[in-house]
């Protein structure tokens, strides 16, 4: 639950031995370089190895796959095997197109019956045209087509429509009609030739299954690729002068003994410093992978926090389970989480995604912890004489427990913003600046506990509190004013902080605003609560319609929950992720860092992700 600290390492060494050494730092792994290089480096493109993945990625998503091969085979050639694999598949794409075009030829063809179209010799200057008329031979379309007194036909007829052939030299002039048109061949011919495109979609299909052997191999081969690429540019990074090169990288004080033993090995000058204050190294987060790994990967996906704050990984976290729990309400909801994630976990494992899984289980566990407090599942309330209501502390579906559910959210967003108030005032301990969160940490605690005294529903008469609390506000609000801005106690320091004294006052406001942006959690999850009554409500009045008011209920209860549970998950992910990067990180997080990235050779594609199972 921290941050890596790293150092700086530079390195120097002979130029004529910089690629030796450069294969050394790569296999070693552990340094983030720094670009020192007087030239820019050129662009790169986008994506030199598209092509690779693509063919990687179609052979991947085969459902049956040969027994990989573990050795390279004699002349054994990537590009011509990836060749083959693209052209693989866009063969299958084409065969797809042409199956799906051949069978709407087929079924627009299929009222007209099994016939071939004459040739222009055999008719002799005319023509066929062909027109499905709505209506029944006494309807007004195919009355226009009687009055034209041309030679047609009825060649076949439906519920809505005829199908009339007519014999004309050129396009008959019927307002309101318009000739379709069919296909060249006869149904048969058509028949034939989609027998013969689903053959050769069989045998691409088998032609894949055959490549699906060089997986592995194709996989090495990109691993390579992508070294190679990263060599070059590393060694772009480097400076050269005078027959020498240099070269730097943060690196994690835990393995710093690892460099300077390879050093060693090849002779090279070797210097390590800490990072100046000003500045900003790249963001290693080092966390609990059962317990906070999620949470790394949550703070990752959002912005990844500067290298002299705090890793906010376990908090986020913590505070999202929680918030998510409170805002899907409902235990009914979280069994059926809990059932999605069981059913998807080998998947998830198998795929790399161990923490996701992880995640999920902590979000449905917390959900189902909260829907039993609350007495909530899928919308009902089970009464007094069930053992599930001895569980209940509260009813979460109970609009009388408006007021408490209020002063319980906004006492969550006191904790959670006082607690993000705590941890600044921790890293900024060297710093006046700390003053200032702690005056925060007054303000916001006495501005509740004076709300808290005062509200209609927690009255307490006959005591002085309230003056107490209002005072603590008056002195929090005070070290804000002369503690926001540290500066020197000279003419233009005084200035700056009175400026950013009466910046840090105004965010009173800003606080206030973000307090109540913890209302949502009640909010939200009582929206749901009523959408999943309401539903219920429905499904039981149309059950008192008979047996097709059953079923009709059973559509109610499956698509009504279904959209619930859909809207309650995302209000969960949404709103619970935005309190902790929007309300919490902006009174806790300063800056974006830059995510730790080594030097290092890619993680083979053999290794990565395990064959599938021969079928």
């Amino acid at each position: 639950m921290s941050i890596v600290p790293l150092k700086k390492v530079t390195l120097a060494g002979i130029a004529h031995e910089k690629n030796t050494v450069m294969q050394s730092l790569q296999e070693l792994g552990v340094l983030h370089l720094i670009d020192i290089s007087p030239q820019p480096m050129a662009q790169a493109p986008s994506d030199p190895f598209k092509r690779n993945r693509e063919a990687i990625a179609y052979l991947e998503s085969c459902s049956i796959r040969q027994r990989a091969l573990r050795r390279h085979p004699q002349h054994f050639d990537a590009d011509k095997i990836i060749d083959q694999v693209i052209a693989t598949k866009r063969k299958s794409q084409e065969l797809t197109d042409a199956i799906e075009n051949t069978e709407k030829q087929l079924d627009l063809l299929k009222p007209w019956g099994n016939f071939k179209l004459p040739s222009p010799e055999d008719l002799k200057g005319l023509q066929l045209f062909f027109y499905v008329v709505a209506g029944s031979e006494s309807g007004k379309s195919y009355t226009t087509i009687k009055k034209a007194a041309l030679p047609h036909q009825i060649v076949n007829r439906d519920n809505s429509c005829l199908y009339v052939v007519v014999i004309s030299d050129r396009q008959p002039d019927l307002p309101g009609i318009s000739p379709v048109a069919v296909p060249h061949l006869s149904a048969s011919e058509l028949e034939e030739h989609l027998d013969e495109l689903l053959d050769q979609k069989d045998s691409n299909r088998t032609h894949r299954i055959g490549l699906t052997r060089y997986i592995n191999l194709l996989r090495e081969h990109l691993g390579e690729a992508l070294d190679d690429r990263d060599l070059n540019m590393a060694s772009c990074q480097t400076y050269d002068d005078s027959g020498l090169f240099a070269l730097q990288g943060w690196c994690p004080i835990g393995v710093i003994e690892r460099v300077e033993v390879l050093a060693e090995q090849l002779a090279l000058a070797i210097e390590i410093i800490e990072p100046a204050p000003d500045e900003e190294p790249p963001t290693q987060l080092q966390n609990n992978e059962t317990w906070i790994g999620p949470g790394e990967d949550l703070v990752s996906f959002y912005n990844v926090p500067n290298y002299h704050t705090w890793d906010p990984s376990w908090l986020v976290y913590f505070s999202f389970i929680i918030f998510f729990g409170m805002i899907v309400n409902d235990a009914g909801y979280g069994f059926v989480m809990l059932g999605i994630t069981f059913f998807f976990r080998g998947a998830m494992i198998k795929g790399g995604m161990r923490r996701l899984f992880r995640m999920m289980l902590a979000l449905s566990l917390c959900t189902i912890a909260y829907g039993v407090l609350g007495g909530a599942y899928f919308g009902l309330t089970p009464p007094d004489s069930n053992f599930l209501s001895k569980l209940r502390w509260f009813d979460g579906l109970d609009l009388a427990n408006l007021n408490t559910m209020m002063w319980v959210s906004i006492l969550i967003g006191c904790v959670h913003i006082c607690f993000a108030n705590v941890i600044s005032a921790y890293n900024n301990r060297r710093s006046q600046k700390a003053i200032a969160h702690v005056g925060w940490i007054i303000a916001i605690s006495s501005a509740f506990a004076a709300w808290h005294v005062t509200a209609s529903a927690f009255s307490i008469e006959g005591t002085g509190l309230t003056q107490v609390f209002y005072t603590g506000i008056a002195i929090g609000m005070g070290l804000v004013f002369l503690f926001n801005q540290p500066a020197p106690m000279t003419g233009k320091g005084l200035f700056q902080r009175f400026t950013g004294g009466l910046q840090g006052v105004f965010d009173i406001t800003k606080a206030f605003s973000d307090v109540l942006s913890y209302l949502r959690l009640f909010a939200l999850g009582l929206a749901g609560g009523y959408l999943a009554i309401t539903f219920n409500n429905l499904a039981q009045d149309a059950n008192d319609l008979g047996s097709f008011g059953f079923i009709l209920s059973i559509l109610i209860i499956i698509l009504g929950h279904t959209v619930n549970f859909a809207l309650a998950i995302m209000s969960g992910v949404i709103h619970g992720l935005r309190l902790n990067f929007i309300e919490m990180y902006s009174w806790s997080i300063e800056g974006e860092g830059k995510v730790f990235s080594p030097f290092k050779k890619n993680v083979k594609a053999s290794q990565e992700q395990p064959s599938a199972t021969n079928r």
